[in-house]
């Protein structure tokens, strides 16, 4: 009598090894990018005064700037940072040409801000790097401006409008000391760590979850036997 499909056998060899193996890399993942502790916040006051970014960009206390379309063409080798990149919070993964007139560099301590292709995203730059279009980028007087709690005032305008920012020029910006800033600064940028590492830990899970529903489903995975008392 014929076995039905159920029962018949199968070989999967190095198939097995290899889901495993994901299985592992992706459940090592996961257990290793551990939450930061967010800051602690209380109940602050109310009423700064505030001027918008744009008299700010007035006053010569702050500017902001965006490479050219042309930064993108051509032969160019200069690593670039893309709006993507800036978009999903990686690296530079393209190159581009740092000699074409109105080409922008990051510095770090730049606040950049993309409002193109979904939601505003804003981050702080840790490098100079040439900077894609699309990507613009926002400078102050350090002696004025704290970037980080820049980066969270626009963060926040961002967050009140849905990601919808079609022009920084009108975000208010409290008027603070430049050590007030600061000091604010440090909790924006723990929070936007929390929330990267979040991200990072929540595509590592779901990565983590189809492994192991795929490979238990099809038996390539299984259940590791229980480790006896007193035995690794």
């Amino acid at each position: 009598m014929a076995q039905s499909s159920a029962e018949v056998p199968t070989e999967h060899g190095g198939d097995d090894r290899r889901m495993a193996d994901e299985y592992a890399t992706a459940r090592a993942a996961v257990l290793a990018d551990r939450l930061v502790e967010p800051p602690t916040l209380c109940a602050g006051k109310v009423g700064a005064p505030s001027v918008s970014l744009g008299e700010l960009v007035g006053a010569g206390a702050l500017t902001v700037r965006e490479s050219p379309p042309t930064v993108a063409t051509g032969s160019g080798r200069a690593d670039m940072l893309s709006a993507k990149d800036v978009r999903v919070g990686r690296g530079a993964s393209k190159t581009g040409e740092a000699s074409v007139p109105g080409a922008v560099m990051s510095e770090p301590g730049d606040v950049l801000v993309v409002i193109v292709g979904g939601p505003a995203v804003v981050r702080v730059s840790a490098e100079s790097v040439l900077l894609g279009p699309g990507v613009l980028v926002l400078r102050g007087k350090p002696a004025v401006i704290d970037p980080h709690f820049l980066a969270g005032v626009l963060r926040a305008a961002a967050d009140a409008a849905d990601g919808k920012m079609h022009d920084l020029y009108p975000v208010l910006f409290p008027r603070v000391v430049i050590t007030e800033q600061r000091r604010r600064g440090v909790a924006v940028a723990e929070l936007l760590e929390f929330e990267a590492t979040w991200r990072r830990q929540r595509a590592a899970a779901e990565q983590l979850v189809r492994a192991g529903l795929a490979g238990l489903a099809t038996g390539r995975l299984d259940v590791s036997p229980a480790i006896e008392p007193g035995r690794s």
